[in-house]
């Protein structure tokens, strides 16, 4: 019972019901037009992610869409979560992953695609960046 207790103080993220976390990030991203056979744009942004990660139910949403919840897998050697993002509406299908480190917020990193089908428009790209503690309310705030 005593390990237990020192296993539980040792590692917060454990004993907390969530995990917020606020990441401020670049996306990089390419679309590209398959009909004419040739990039359309080319663009640069900065943006601001929460996070809200249940380890319970091992879940996490973030303040973009925080309607959905999506199942991670952990990695307790380097204390990161994963998942992957799949959407799809008729010729439009999305597929987003994001691999995060969360007991010492650090660095979150993912990639990110979309295609129109009907289109043939293609838009890729990759996030990057830095992570910190966070609270409920920033996070219900930012929703």
């Amino acid at each position: 019972m005593l390990l237990g207790a020192l296993l539980l103080s040792a590692s917060p993220v454990i004993a907390a019901d969530f995990v917020y976390l606020k990441c401020e990030v670049t996306i990089e991203s390419t679309e590209f037009n398959w009909k004419l056979v040739k990039q359309i744009s080319k663009s640069e942004e900065d943006d601001v992610i929460h996070y809200k990660i249940d380890f319970k139910k091992e879940t996490v949403f973030d303040s973009t869409e925080p309607e959905v919840a999506n199942k991670f897998q952990t990695d307790l050697n380097t204390r990161e979560i994963a998942w992957k993002t799949v959407k799809t509406n008729g010729s439009i299908y999305g597929e987003d992953t994001t691999h995060l480190q969360y007991e010492t917020p650090g660095e979150v990193v993912g990639t990110i695609y979309l295609t129109d089908r009907d289109h043939r428009i293609e838009n890729s790209g990759i996030l990057s960046g830095s992570c910190e503690a966070s609270d409920a309310e920033t996070y219900e705030a930012s929703k």
